[in-house]
């Protein structure tokens, strides 16, 4: 119970940004920002302060002159903004995002490195660890590479670019938690003493006639030992997940490096590769939920 109940503590980490990259969020995000630009808003109050004035004081030539000179200000910076800057306004939405996903992606890497090396002293842990270790070197170098051609295929400011950039951060992300889970996957049971456990329940499986008491003792005995397989189990199985990840980023990286560059890149070829990203995204988040909801 204390097991479980330190592990389900754990585990209740912040939730990610919900940092969207698609063409509809990000349209709907530099709309917001262009109407709520001060450029539009105070140019609009004032027009609308003019109307204001002629429904209260009658159509006066103040008024007037507010009500139209205001709101065509600020129907013309509206329109200036989304419709001239639109693409300007959406490379430095892109660019804000990336910061953002940068920073969420440095938080989750933070001491995991060392965190895992600190568990190699587990008894059974040693060639998970090692694996994992290397786990996290590899989608560092993968991803840090799958950008560097992406930045080479394709301009940085652009919709596709940062389509493409957070589906495959979102992978990146993906793996780091996986290997946060085997972290506490050890933590959790970093208090069983196996060869207490071994010798204990192997001495009592030598008895021909069991007390009530032995019997019992057996039982708490090999759940303890069911308790440490499972984590160890767990974490064989997020170690697959991260390299079927990990080879989906090598994978898409050897795709966009394979496409011509400007206009003429393959648009189709560079969707199926984003579609690869995101399905195997979304699969390791089902694991992910799928484990948490197991704990709880």
């Amino acid at each position: 119970m204390a097991i479980t109940l330190r592990k389900k503590q754990a585990r209740a980490s912040p939730a990610p940004m919900n940092i969207d990259f698609s063409e509809g969020a990000v349209n709907k995000a530099i709309l917001k920002k262009t109407v709520t630009s001060p450029t539009t808003m105070y140019p609009l109050a004032i027009g609308a302060l003019g109307v204001f004035g002629c429904v209260l004081f009658g159509p006066a030539v103040p008024f007037l002159l507010a009500a139209i000179a205001g709101g065509a200000v600020g129907v013309g910076a509206w329109v200036v903004n989304f419709f001239i800057r639109g693409d300007a306004l959406t490379s430095e939405h892109i660019s804000d995002l990336r910061k953002l996903m940068a920073a969420e992606s440095e938080q989750r890497r933070l001491h995991l490195r060392v965190e895992l090396a600190d568990c190699a002293d587990i008894v059974g842990a040693n060639e998970i660890i090692e694996q994992a270790i290397s786990q996290f070197d590899n989608v560092t170098n993968s991803f840090n590479g799958l950008c560097d051609i992406l930045e080479q295929k394709l301009n940085a400011g652009e919709l596709t670019f940062g389509r493409f950039f957070g589906s495959a951060n979102s992978v990146a992300l993906s793996i780091f938690d996986n290997l946060r889970g085997i972290v506490i996957n050890f933590e959790s049971i970093r208090s069983i003493d196996v060869d207490f456990l071994e010798r204990k329940i192997s001495q009592l499986k030598r008895k021909k006639i069991f007390t009530d008491l032995e019997t019992a003792e057996l039982k708490t005995l090999e759940e303890r030992s069911a308790i440490r397989e499972r984590e160890l189990n767990e974490s064989r199985e997020l170690l697959v997940k991260n390299e079927e990840a990990i080879t989906v980023l090598e994978k898409s990286t050897a795709q966009i490096g394979d496409m011509k560059t400007g206009a003429t890149y393959s648009s189709v070829d560079l969707e199926t590769a984003m579609n690869d990203l995101k399905e195997i995204a979304g699969r390791s988040n089902k694991y992910d939920s799928r484990n948490r909801q197991t704990q709880q």
